[in-house]
């Protein structure tokens, strides 16, 4: 790989090229590590920089991230006419975004804006700027007119300034944007917890790495997604929204919720959900004296099968000990698909423990006919598991137009 080159773990913006202004901000400092973030996704970038920003960052920095020439001044060949899929403007100053608002086009920058508003395309605006600067009322009163014509990807407010989000984040944020509404998501992920008394319980050992990859590349693609999230070791960087649970119950009740209020959401179904809790919790601590402790365990219901969405699009994780697709498939996973049983999956994906146990990861991905997808990594499965997501939602607005 050239030391220009990046690591591509999504293709959420493959195909794509961006043009990216940097302007005139000491947020334009982390403007590099976040052309780099988007071309971990895919995208193209083309940098243009404004006067005002070369006095924080060099063009040399900006071509480098973007690994090509960056435009700074006029040029014969026009590069200031909008020829690209969408404009990023990250950071946007106070400054410029006075004079996107009143129409200039005395730069290159400035005409490229006008460029892409002009053509109808998007344009993604990530403001930055000292907090008495966004609040001068003359930018504020045009602020919703503004977001009529822009999307804007709102900054970290602290210190009394509006700051460049963490790059990664912003990277997912763009994407998002970019790929534009696509329908709802409810991700079910990480571990629960049962309390044996007040500061004890038992639990598994589920990272809710999965369910964290899953959720962030079903956010980049697009869609809403809105995470239910037991215990976990990883939150994604971006999403629509996160509520944390600890015991099934909750994580039952809170995903109920979200079926409810996104009726025509998908479900995935990837947390790790106790199968048994104590019958009984002690109230107050279990003396560490006793000499032997005996724990009933009662089964829970299996929220794979209590929870249903109205979309029929339901993706479900099993974890047996070893399995071979080619001998143990009707006897192992039948009843996933079965439309009598109570799970109906639409997509059922199968982790062996044992390929877990060693270090490594596959998966099998199976339709409801038994026909199935192999997957070499955990970013690969979440990939698949998103294209099976948006053909089963894509495939329910097609019956609805008909209709």
């Amino acid at each position: 790989m050239k030391d220009t080159g990046v690591q591509e773990f999504s293709q959420a913006l493959r195909g794509v090229t961006l043009d990216w202004i940097v302007s005139g901000s000491i947020a334009a400092v982390e403007s590099v590590k976040a052309i780099r973030a988007v071309r971990r996704l895919g995208a193209q970038v083309r940098v243009t920089m404004t006067r005002a920003a070369r006095r924080f960052i060099t063009p040399t920095a900006c071509a480098w991230a973007s690994a090509r020439e960056v435009n700074t001044h006029w040029s014969p060949v026009a590069d200031h006419i909008g020829t690209g899929d969408a404009l990023v403007i990250a950071p946007c100053s106070a400054s410029l975004l006075s004079k996107i608002a009143a129409a200039i086009c005395d730069a290159p920058a400035l005409s490229l804006v006008a460029s892409y508003l002009g053509q109808g395309k998007p344009v993604i605006v990530h403001p930055c700027m000292h907090q008495s600067l966004a609040a001068n009322p003359l930018l504020h009163d045009i602020y919703p007119r503004l977001k009529t014509r822009l999307r804007i990807i709102t900054p970290l407010r602290e210190e009394g300034k509006d700051k460049f989000i963490p790059p990664p984040q912003l990277a997912e944020e763009i994407a998002h944007c970019y790929n534009g509404k696509r329908g709802a998501v409810i991700v079910v992920s990480g571990r629960t917890v049962a309390a044996l008394d007040a500061v004890r319980g038992i639990t598994n050992f589920s990272r809710g790495e999965m369910g964290t990859l899953l959720a962030a590349e079903l956010y980049r693609q697009g869609f809403a997604t809105h995470i239910v999230s037991g215990l976990s070791e990883h939150h994604p960087a971006a999403c629509s929204s996160l509520v944390k649970v600890t015991t099934p119950a909750e994580m039952g009740e809170q995903a109920q919720h979200l079926l409810q209020t996104q009726p025509d959401a998908a479900l995935a179904m990837v947390a790790a959900v106790l199968d048994f809790v104590p019958a009984t919790t002690v109230a107050g601590k279990i003396s560490s004296r006793q000499q032997e402790l005996n724990v009933r365990l009662v089964p829970v219901p299996k929220l794979i099968q209590t929870l249903q969405p109205r979309s029929q699009v339901k993706v479900v994780f099993k974890l047996p000990v070893t399995f071979d697709p080619q001998q143990d498939v009707e006897k192992t996973i039948g009843e996933y698909f079965d439309p009598q049983q109570a799970t109906r999956a639409s997509l059922l994906v199968v982790n062996p423990w044992q390929a877990m146990a060693s270090g490594g990861y596959h998966a099998y991905l199976f339709s409801p006919d038994f026909s199935y997808s192999y997957a070499h990594s955990k970013q690969d499965t979440a990939r698949r598991i998103s294209q099976h997501i948006a053909a089963g939602l894509e495939g329910k607005k097609n019956k609805l137009r008909k209709k």
